[in-house]
């Protein structure tokens, strides 16, 4: 009886092993006709379950507005102001304020409108309310004539701040000497730049199709790599 016993106990283990390599093999065997996991795909499924909505486009009660003393026409340079390119466009908001710290507009996306404005220096703050960056969006402060870019801004986070200057002695164009249009300006024209105007333009990397790039299989993961010269 008790050789009997051992046999038993013996083909069971051997069952259960093999049962098990089975499901591990049939495992492995699927993962490698299953595409890799799309992260943003990932993540717009958590703010959609969030919000409850499609791309989370609920009413938003953010007024956008230029303030009246900085409508077109009052001050020395006219701007178009927009706020736009993006998804997840209920969860921007940003301010702008004057060189004495009053509101020369506020809003969210999309946003298109003109003000005018005098020299000096302006300061930006942007915010995400679901903390995760403006998702494409960006904040521009352009010229109503020369299409010069004073801001060129995007949120990464929960928000952020920055500034941007206007000045009537400026000469602008791209200040940077490694970019390939150094000393033109967004139309060409070569300039003598002293305030760059956002137009820089850059070679293209030479792994621009990622031809090398490494697939994600474990998350989290450490993404390591570089932006140097990225369109």
């Amino acid at each position: 009886m008790k050789l009997l016993n051992i046999k038993a106990t013996l083909i069971l283990t051997l069952s259960t092993i093999f049962m098990v390599s089975s499901v591990f093999a049939d495992i492995g065997l699927e993962n490698k006709d299953k595409p890799l996991i799309d992260i943003e795909s990932v993540q717009n499924a958590k703010k959609e379950a969030t919000y409850k909505a499609p791309q989370g486009e609920e009413p938003t009660s953010i007024v956008s507005e230029v303030h009246p003393d900085y409508d077109p026409g009052l001050r020395s340079t006219d701007v178009n102001i927009s706020c736009d390119g993006g998804s997840w466009q209920s969860e921007v908001s940003w301010q702008i304020y004057g060189p004495a710290g009053d509101l020369v507009a506020e809003g969210g996306a999309p946003f298109a409108g003109d003000a005018s404005l005098d020299d000096g220096v302006y300061s930006v703050d942007g915010q995400d309310a679901f903390g995760d960056g403006w998702n494409g969006n960006y904040l521009v402060v352009a010229d109503a004539n020369t299409g010069t870019n004073y801001l060129n801004w995007t949120v990464d986070g929960t928000g952020g701040s920055t500034t941007f200057e206007i000045s009537s002695a400026a000469v602008y164009g791209c200040t940077d000497p490694g970019a390939l249009n150094y000393n033109q300006n967004c139309a060409g024209e070569d300039v003598e730049a002293t305030n760059d105007d956002g137009c820089c333009e850059y070679p293209t990397p030479a792994n621009d199709e990622c031809v090398d790039a490494q697939p994600v299989t474990e998350y989290p993961a450490v993404i390591e790599g570089s932006s140097i010269n990225a369109q």
